[in-house]
C-alpha cells in the first residue's frame, strides 16, 4: 500500500518578511512620486511633464484627483496637445466618467490624429481601477 501525505498552506515568507517587502515598496512608490513632483516643480511650464505625472498619479493606487489636477495643469499650458486630452480620457474612465472620456478622445484625436488608434472602446471600459498605462510618448 502506497500512503501520499499532502501539505498545504503558506510556504512563502514570513510576516516579517512581508512587512519588510512592503515597507521596501513603499519607499520605492514614494521615490518615484517625488520624482515626477520634481520634475513638475524643476519645469511648471512643461505641459509634457505634468502629463507624465498624471500618468504616474492615474497608474499607481488609483489616485484620479491627483491626476486630473495635473493633466489640468498641462492642458492650462498648451491646450492643444493630444497626449494631454488622451491622458484626461483615461482618468477620467477610470474614474468612471465615460461621457467626459469621450470628449477627451475627440479633442486627443483632433490635436494628434496619431491617438486614434489607442483609444479604448468606452462601451466596455470596466472601470473601478487604472486598466491601462495610458500611451507611449514620443518627442516632437
Amino acid at each position: 500500500m502506497f500512503t501520499a501525505i499532502f501539505f498545504s498552506g503558506c510556504t512563502g515568507r514570513s510576516s516579517e518578511e512581508n512587512l519588510k517587502a512592503m515597507a521596501e515598496f513603499a519607499t520605492k512608490a514614494n521615490a518615484s512620486a517625488k520624482h515626477y513632483d520634481n520634475m513638475v516643480e524643476s519645469d511648471p511650464g512643461n505641459a509634457t511633464a505634468w502629463v507624465i505625472r498624471a500618468m504616474y498619479y492615474n497608474n499607481n493606487f488609483n489616485q484620479y484627483d491627483e491626476a486630473l489636477y495635473s493633466v489640468n495643469k498641462a492642458l492650462e499650458i498648451n491646450p492643444e496637445l493630444g497626449l494631454s486630452w488622451h491622458t484626461k480620457g483615461f482618468i477620467l474612465l477610470n474614474s468612471g466618467d465615460k461621457t467626459g472620456a469621450a470628449l477627451c478622445y475627440e479633442n486627443a484625436t483632433r490635436y494628434d490624429p496619431s491617438l486614434a488608434g489607442s483609444t479604448p472602446d468606452i462601451d466596455n471600459f470596466k472601470t473601478g481601477g487604472s486598466q491601462f498605462v495610458a500611451v507611449s510618448y514620443k518627442a516632437e
